[in-house]
């Protein structure tokens, strides 16, 4: 009745793009974490033929990934508990490290690491060059090998931030022979979209563009994700009479109201009241909600079954973002997980 349609071609046709508008890389890392940014498993797959790694926010998400055989490396962002050190070894996952304690716990095992570097955002990474450069000194005497090293670009849009972001990484990795480190990865994709040439950098993590997500028209990406629903049911609504929970909207005057079967419940949230679904190709308000239907102020030519696009494409999400004072990333993830996915590869 309801569901998300992820247009996997567009997906692929991104990936393809990218690589040729970015090819001074040697490594791009396509991001998959919370499912493909909503898209499912089918994104994943697709984008693993593309990209030549995959990166993913926690063990959790690696581990499903490598259950359903896709077998390119995959970088865990969360920094590794040493406790999970056999899960990182039984899936071939790479770890991220970002502290000497657990170095000093793992340092036997085989897997690749990534040393992460906090440069400002102070999530994850090392802040001190001592403790940097000692736990560098360290992983060269064990078994784990240092595949990469990257720190997050946290706020593109100022210019003197990342600038300052940027010298304190390199501030960092001009302590060690870094060229000898396979893989050094800096930018996201509005970062790469700003800052192209950071010069020692030959890797960069890939979410957004993949899917579309960026105000630069001139790179001509393709929507790939649609969250669609339909009139289930109409009322003719008089004068004062009210709709909804709470009597939350009285009509001023007479209203044709429809009703589509997805609420709060399913990632509509209370937030999306007075935003715009889009019906026959004309936007009409969401008035009031309930955990799991919504009602739309609609007009006469409005039919039982029509199609609702609550998601229209990207460029809807992105506008409904700006007036829910959010991000895009946010309206495709919080969709229920049990809306069913309707997949296009043509």
């Amino acid at each position: 009745m309801s569901y998300v349609e992820i247009n996997l071609k567009s997906i692929k046709e991104n990936c393809q793009k990218i690589k040729k508008l970015f090819p001074q890389y040697k490594y791009y890392m396509g991001v998959v974490k919370s499912d493909a940014y909503g898209c499912g498993i089918k994104a994943i797959k697709s984008i693993s033929k593309e990209m030549n790694y995959l990166v993913v926010a926690n063990i959790d998400e690696a581990i499903k990934i490598r259950k359903y055989k896709i077998n390119k490396p995959i970088l865990v962002l969360q920094p590794i508990e040493a406790k999970d050190i056999k899960i990182y070894e039984k899936y071939n996952i790479t770890a991220t490290i970002d502290n000497i304690d657990v170095i000093k716990k793992i340092n036997d095992h085989k897997i690749n690491v990534h040393i992460k570097i906090d440069t400002g955002m102070n999530r994850f990474g090392f802040k001190e060059k001592q403790e940097f450069i000692e736990s560098y000194n360290l992983l060269k005497k064990g078994n784990l090998k240092l595949e990469g090293i990257y720190t997050h670009l946290y706020f593109v849009d100022n210019k003197e931030i990342t600038n300052n972001q940027i010298i304190k990484f390199k501030s960092f990795i001009n302590l060690i022979d870094y060229n000898k480190v396979p893989i050094i990865h800096i930018a996201q994709s509005l970062g790469v979209t700003k800052y192209k040439n950071i010069e020692f950098a030959n890797g960069i993590r890939i979410g957004d563009l993949m899917y579309g997500i960026t105000e630069e028209k001139k790179f001509d990406l393709k929507s790939t994700f649609s969250f669609v629903s339909k009139i289930v049911s109409i009322k003719k609504v008089s004068a004062n009479e009210t709709v909804g929970y709470d009597a939350n909207f009285k009509c001023k005057k007479d209203e044709v109201i429809g009703i589509i079967p997805i609420g709060y419940s399913h990632g509509l949230t209370k937030n999306h009241i007075n935003t715009n679904v889009i019906i026959n190709n004309k936007e009409y308000p969401i008035i009031s909600n309930t955990m799991n239907i919504s009602f739309i102020k609609i007009d006469n030519t409005i039919k039982i079954n029509d199609k609702v696009y609550i998601y229209n494409d990207i460029n809807h999400i992105m506008k409904l973002s700006n007036q829910l004072n959010t991000v895009p990333q946010e309206l495709m993830t919080i969709i229920d997980k049990n809306i069913n996915k309707k997949y296009i590869e043509k």
